[in-house]
């Protein structure tokens, strides 16, 4: 994965158990939402994707500052850094887009963007008989449910969130895919193939019209995971304590009829990712937790689950970031202190943006570092965030 010059990678993806990933999620979301109020609260710029790249960005123009705006001389960060402390040892890869070491960054705020759920009913399900449908307005919004007359057709709408399934294909494909957890299994899809009912970026381009039509922009970068049916078939797996009820589970037979993009789509601010909103659950910067992911088969959108994007209001007050040697005194600082003599491993450290929710959801978007640790004895993948504006550890 690349963006614009400088590589970008992510990492740390094993850390939870993929079946039923969509659902859960979901039901997280709702239920952070529900304790809120009851609180009172890569990638390549302007190309479009070839067989051979896995990864692209969509054009994202950069706000350049005014030209009385305050002058702040960027913080230029290491592509490498290399250190040793007691019990941490740091053979670092330095992950920041070209557009940080050349423009710095600037203060910004973001709210939410607002689904059309009209359109969305009319856009995705309009044309499908409607067996069972409810709708309720709740102190979230308005919360919206339909089922069509086929199994396995619904869609569900509510705040900025929708949820759409078309067929059964998308719950083999997760016994044969998995984005997440000990099972990861990802990166054999990473191979930028392309499928005779349509060109990836073709695909992509009216998966980005149709969300454009429901008002929202996914604007950013993407990974396309080209999901082939002999490879869906040949790592096809059911847990189950019943091993004979789990045969039940398996698809009778696999075909090129089966053959799909998977989209995960995370959106970009001046040249970094954008973390999911609720990063005290889904922490990680990965494509498990972006806030767009689509299936797409000959069929056309037959799976997608959109959580919440962003508008961003840019302002011209540049951001004062800290050097990565502040950083890494802190993640030494953190690991040097355990009580074992274990040894850990700094291999990445990547810069993003975390949003941090402030008042009538509005956010602060705090640039952060996700560093990524090995574990050196059990060989475990480990994660710290550190803001990017103190050097203090995120948690």
């Amino acid at each position: 994965m690349s963006m614009a010059i400088i590589k970008y990678n992510y990492y740390g993806n094993k850390t939870l158990c993929k079946g039923e990933r969509i659902m859960k999620k979901v039901l997280i979301y709702l239920i952070c939402i529900l304790a809120a109020l009851e609180c009172g609260g890569c990638r390549k710029a302007d190309e479009e994707l070839t067989d051979e790249a896995l990864t692209t960005e969509t054009s994202q123009p950069y706000h350049f500052p005014a030209a009385d705006a305050e002058e702040m001389e960027p913080v230029v960060f290491p592509s490498s850094y290399t250190k040793e402390t007691d019990h941490v040892v740091f053979n670092t890869e330095i992950i920041v887009n070209e557009e940080v070491s050349d423009h710095g960054l600037y203060k910004t705020t973001a709210t939410y963007q607002t689904l059309d759920k009209e359109k969305a009913y009319d856009l995705l399900f309009g044309e499908i008989e409607i067996k069972d449908s409810w709708e309720r307005d709740t102190e979230m919004g308005k919360e919206m449910y339909y089922v069509g007359n086929q199994m396995h057709e619904s869609l569900y709408m509510i705040k900025n969130h929708l949820g759409m399934t078309k067929g059964t294909i998308f719950s083999y494909v997760l016994h044969s895919f998995h984005l997440e957890g000990d099972n990861y299994n990802a990166d054999l899809y990473l191979t930028g193939e392309t499928f005779e009912f349509k060109r990836i970026d073709e695909a992509y381009r009216e998966l980005s019209d149709v969300l454009s039509e429901l008002g929202l922009d996914i604007t950013g970068q993407y990974n396309c995971y080209s999901l082939d049916y002999k490879t869906m078939e040949e790592n096809e797996y059911v847990a189950a304590v019943d091993e004979e009820k789990a045969r039940e589970e398996y698809k009778d037979s696999w075909t090129k009829d089966d053959n799909g993009y998977f989209f995960a789509v995370h959106q970009t601010l001046q040249g970094c990712t954008v973390q999911y909103p609720l990063a005290e659950v889904f922490k990680q910067v990965c494509d498990a937790n972006a806030p767009v992911q689509v299936f797409y088969t000959h069929n056309g959108i037959v799976e997608m689950q959109i959580y919440d994007l962003f508008t961003f209001q840019q302002s011209d007050e540049p951001l004062a970031l800290k050097s990565f040697d502040a950083v890494a005194d802190t993640i030494a600082y953190k690991y040097n202190m355990l009580l074992t003599d274990e040894k850990y491993e700094v291999k990445s450290a990547e810069l993003f943006f975390r949003p941090v929710e402030g008042d009538q959801e509005s956010f602060e978007m705090i640039p952060a570092w996700e560093v990524t640790v090995r574990e050196v004895s059990t060989e475990r993948t480990l994660h710290m965030y550190v803001n990017a504006l103190t050097a203090e550890e995120m948690l």
